[in-house]
């Protein structure tokens, strides 16, 4: 009968402070968000647990509508940092943001994703048309200001220059 036994020492890295990176939690920032196309800023900041800012990298993405699918979003940075600022001069729609953390020392990755729904300034709320009694959707005080106006622009125009003939008439030599 043989017996064989051996012992060695664990010299493993695996659960050193240095390899957690792959414990990267992305967290604070909302499920799904809106914003106004063309006039409005995306204004996110991430918090992620554990790690201070200067040893991650944060990219964020997009995809969806114009930019394509989840398995592309790489394609289509539109910020480089941990606080967002993005001008949203997107086409109305629903889109996809993703943020995404980086340890720069080991590449391990957290990442985390919300909705975004861009809108025009005039998707949301309620018009009217008001017709009046003389079926003009002009309210009354504001034909008399700008019939105001009008005249206004007519008198300055008629008055005499500096040189003393009218304006459109010409001066003789």
């Amino acid at each position: 009968m043989a017996c064989l036994s051996g012992c060695f020492d664990d010299d493993s890295t695996v659960a050193t402070e240095a390899n957690r990176a792959h414990e990267i939690k992305v967290e604070g920032l909302p499920q799904d968000t809106s914003a106004v196309a063309f006039s409005s800023v995306l204004e996110l900041t991430p918090v992620v647990e554990g790690f201070a800012d200067d040893e991650l990298l944060f990219n964020w993405y997009i995809y969806g509508g114009q930019f394509g699918q989840k398995g592309e979003y790489r394609k289509n940075k539109i910020w480089e940092g941990k606080k967002l600022a993005y001008p949203v001069e997107l086409k109305i729609g629903k889109y996809s943001v993703i943020c995404e953390a980086t340890h720069k020392e080991t590449g391990y990755f957290g990442l985390v994703e919300f909705s975004l729904d861009v809108t025009s300034a005039f998707s949301n709320g309620f018009y009217a048309l008001k017709e009046t009694a003389e079926g003009n959707g002009i309210p009354k005080e504001i034909q008399k200001e700008l019939i105001r106006k009008k005249r206004q622009q007519k008198q300055t125009e008629a008055a005499p220059s500096e040189k003393g003939y009218r304006k459109g008439q010409r001066a003789e030599a």
